[in-house]
């Protein structure tokens, strides 16, 4: 395996505090780390059809922010292998991923994030490659 996620219960209640966070305006550093578990999670079971003992290869995932008034984090859908090969996801799987990455723009997060990637270039579109170990234990 590539990595490994926290157990069901856990990512439950991790969903359940990015809710909270959301809710009471209070996102901070801890709603980036908690997103980027929920985003090595979906990508684990992206990649296994949700069969957690079955093995996988994905070392990091694509993000991309845009700068401005209206900044926007989004994952673009490429992964990387462990052996660094890029790979696509489906359309489907990107709008799964999304739902969790477009909530690492909320005020603080990215400091809680953007320490777990590597800048690929930055500009008014800043990609980032996030190393999924890292993101699966960002709680820990």
């Amino acid at each position: 395996m590539a990595y490994t996620v926290p157990d069901g219960a856990h990512l439950a209640a991790a969903a359940k505090r990015v809710y909270d966070l959301q809710e009471t305006g209070t996102a901070g550093p801890e709603m980036g780390r908690t997103v980027a578990v929920l985003l090595a999670s979906v990508v684990r079971d992206v990649l296994t059809d949700c069969d957690h003992a079955a093995p996988f290869d994905a070392a990091a995932l694509e993000l991309t922010a845009y700068s401005g008034t209206a900044a926007t984090v989004a994952a673009t859908g490429t992964y990387w292998t462990a052996a660094g090969e890029p790979r696509e996801l489906t359309a489907d799987d990107r709008a799964e991923l999304n739902h969790w990455a477009y909530r690492l723009d909320h005020p603080g997060a990215r400091s809680g994030w953007e320490p777990l990637c590597t800048v690929l270039s930055p500009g008014a579109v800043t990609r980032y490659r996030l190393d999924l170990a890292r993101a699966a234990a960002a709680l820990s």
